[in-house]
Formats: C-alpha cells, structure tokens, sequence
C-alpha cells in the first residue's frame, strides 16, 4: 500500500518537534535529523553570518579525515519544502479536520489539569503567608525562612496564573474547509512559500516594536496571514514560527543582557541593594514600590542613579511607606 503523504509529513514534523536532539537555535529546518549520504553518519548545523551549512564532520573530529562533505542548509531546506507542499493534497483536508478536533479536546484537558494547579499553590501560597503572620517577630530566622517560602509560593502562583491565562486566551483550534478552499488548496504549494516569508518578516517587524505575542497574533489574523496548515495563528505556532528563524522578543534581549543603558533590570537593582529579585517583585505586587513596566521590552526598569538605589535601600529598612518611579 503506498504511504499516506499527510501521515509521512506529520511523521516527520512531530520528530522534528519532540526529538530534544534535533532542536537547536537557528533556521535550519532539518537540525539533527539529515544523514550523511556517503558515510551515514548524523551531520551537523555550522552558521555563518546569515548561511547556514549542513556539514558531515565525524570523519574529521574521530578519525583526523577529511570531511566527507559539506552541502547548502538553504538549498537543502527549499528541496524539503517543496517536496512536502507537492505531497500536500485536497484529500487530506479530512484528516486535518480530524486533527484539529483532537487537538482542541487535548487542550481542554490540558486547562483542566493548570486550573488545578493554580488551585493548589493558590491554597499553598495562602498557607505560607499564614504561617508567616503567626510567627514571632522576636525569631528573625525563623521569620525570614518563612518570609522566602511565601515569597516563592507567591512566585509559583503567578507564573501557573500567567500559564493559565496565556492558555485560555489561545484559541480553539477549528478548521472548517469550504469548497472553495478545497479547491484552491492544490495550488498551496506554489502560493504558501512567498506567504510565509511575508508573515516572517511581518513578525519581526511586529516584534521589534515590541509588540506581544497575543498582539502580534491578533494582527497576523486581522491582516489575513494564513499558518502553514491553515487556521488562525495561535501562540503555539507564533512561538515555533519564531524559534525557527531566530526572531527574539524585546523581553528576551533583556534576559540575555541586552536592555537600556540608562536602566537597571529588577534582578540588577535588586544586586546593587542588596535583597533578593523576589523581594522587587512581591513590593510591586504589594502597591510598595509603584512602577509600570515598559511598554517596549515588557519589564521593569529602574532608572540607572544612585537615587533609585537609595530609595529602595530606605524601604528596606522600613522607610518611607512606599516608592514612586
């Protein structure tokens, strides 16, 4: 029986997904998963400036040979997309279909389990505080024990309340196929690649005005971008979509160092007072230290003086009441 080239492709993209190995940072599509075709062996992603190459270097670092060879990653990733686009045909649109249906009874089931775990730190981080009001003032150590356990109780149910929102937000994915869509779904695989590069450089475009991912997810639909399979963009696919072609947020630059040099990150102020990043965040949270996050990068910066550091050493000492940036 020949194949099912909808099956092959899904085969192929969910290894592509879940193979730990074959995921790197980058473009390249194929990562971890290409083979040498003299020697067999696994090949390996060099970059360089904005190429990329599928290189075979085991001959090289085992056995001190020349490598067998070393091939394009941009031409070797185009003969793949357009080997899966002719692959694409009208009769899979029912599986499709299917597809999306268990997909949305999955994530249902997913809510269920973060709605109970938001329930449970909820019930944690209320017993953590309680713990903390009834002990003695006079026991610094134990109090400050305490103080930390309610502090990452606080953390812990944040981030489950943020995992939550961000996953009720995403919508359901339904596909509804109209016979018109049938019909002009056998020339995709001419019209998808040019869609796609104009949706990447719609998103970062998106992204470095600082635009969110739900942002940049609304506008993506309102503008009519189609995702690869079809459907509506959803954070799922905006995050692959940006993984793949190495689209970082604003956010993310300032977790890799990259922020205003006229401003401290939390974590950087919180190392010039000196307290611990989760003592910034629980004053913010308590109205104790009155900030906005920008509207850019979407986190909080401190202005980078040694007022800011003088303020915020008053209030851990128990003046003034609060602080204002």
């Amino acid at each position: 029986m020949r194949p099912d080239p909808f099956d092959a492709s899904q085969r192929i993209m969910q290894a592509r997904l879940t193979r730990r190995e074959g995921v790197r940072q980058g473009k390249a599509m194929l990562a971890g998963l290409v083979r040498c075709g003299k020697c067999g062996r696994k090949v390996q992603v060099a970059y360089k400036d904005n190429r990329f190459q599928y290189v075979c270097c085991k001959s090289v670092t085992e056995l001190a040979q020349r490598s067998c060879q070393f091939l394009s990653g941009d031409r070797i990733d185009d003969s793949v997309l357009t080997a899966f686009f002719a692959a694409i045909q009208p009769t899979n649109i029912d599986a499709l279909q299917a597809t999306t249906q268990q997909q949305a009874a999955e994530r249902e089931q997913r809510l269920k389990l973060i709605r109970q775990e938001v329930e449970r730190l909820n019930y944690a981080a209320h017993r953590a505080e309680r713990q903390y009001d009834k002990v003695d003032p006079e026991n610094r150590l134990i109090a400050a024990t305490l103080e930390r356990k309610w502090e990452q109780a606080m953390d812990e149910l944040e981030r489950a309340r943020s995992s939550l929102a961000d996953s009720e937000r995403a919508p359901t994915p339904i596909l509804k196929i109209s016979a018109g869509d049938r019909k002009s779904f056998s020339n995709v695989g001419q019209e998808l690649p040019e869609l796609e590069k104009q949706t990447v450089e719609r998103v970062k475009k998106l992204t470095d005005e600082g635009f969110t991912c739900d942002a940049i997810i609304d506008k993506l639909n309102a503008e009519g971008h189609i995702p690869c399979r079809g459907g509506q963009f959803t954070k799922a696919i905006l995050t692959k979509l940006k993984v793949r072609y190495g689209i970082v947020s604003k956010l993310e630059q300032v977790r890799r160092g990259l922020r205003p040099k006229t401003a401290y990150s939390a974590e950087e102020i919180a190392a010039q007072i000196p307290v611990d990043r989760a003592w910034i965040y629980r004053k913010i949270r308590l109205g104790t230290i009155r900030i906005n996050k920008d509207p850019i990068h979407g986190c909080y910066f401190f202005p980078r003086t040694k007022t800011a550091i003088q303020q915020l050493r008053q209030l851990k000492q128990g003046t003034p009441a609060h602080v204002s940036f």
